[in-house]
């Protein structure tokens, strides 16, 4: 952590909530700096204590994002972008199926995919503790989504009201 670069930036924006550590990279790319990810260094993390808090976790963090693509100007990276469709394609499935029961597949073959890669990280660590990877890999898809588009849709125009 470089202090020097720190102050000429002007540390974290403390307007963010969520996402602030993104936001403060983006600045020092902007800057001609470097980010440096170890993945050596271990840190203890303590999990959520129900799927109610990791939702609202993640429906925050997708905030976050949203207000640092506005900010900076820079759309999603694929990878970033693949909730949102997933969400978006699940309500437009539900919405239509009752005149097209076909496009059930998108949000059935999405909890699908969540039901596999359960089964598969339950036996990977040979632990029935995985078969919850699907719920909390949902749970974390769908709110960061839920939470992307909100900040997306509305963010903007709420805080130019004030």
């Amino acid at each position: 952590f470089d202090i020097d670069i720190y102050r000429k930036i002007g540390g974290y924006d403390e307007t963010f909530s969520h996402n602030e550590d993104a936001e403060y990279d983006e600045r020092v790319a902007q800057q001609g700096g470097r980010i440096f990810l170890d993945a050596d260094i271990r840190i203890a993390y303590v999990p959520r204590g129900s799927v109610k808090a990791l939702a609202r976790q993640y429906f925050n963090y997708g905030k976050g994002r949203a207000r640092n693509v506005r900010k900076h100007s820079k759309g999603l990276k694929p990878r970033q972008a693949l909730p949102v469709l997933a969400l978006l394609a699940s309500i437009a499935g539900l919405a239509v199926a009752p005149v097209f029961p076909a496009t059930l597949i998108l949000p059935v073959g999405y909890l699908f995919v969540l039901a596999l890669a359960s089964v598969g990280v339950a036996l990977w660590k040979r632990s029935p503790c995985g078969l919850l990877a699907g719920l909390a890999s949902g749970t974390m898809h769908m709110s960061w989504a839920a939470g992307f588009l909100k900040e997306t849709i509305f963010g903007a125009r709420r805080r130019q009201d004030f």
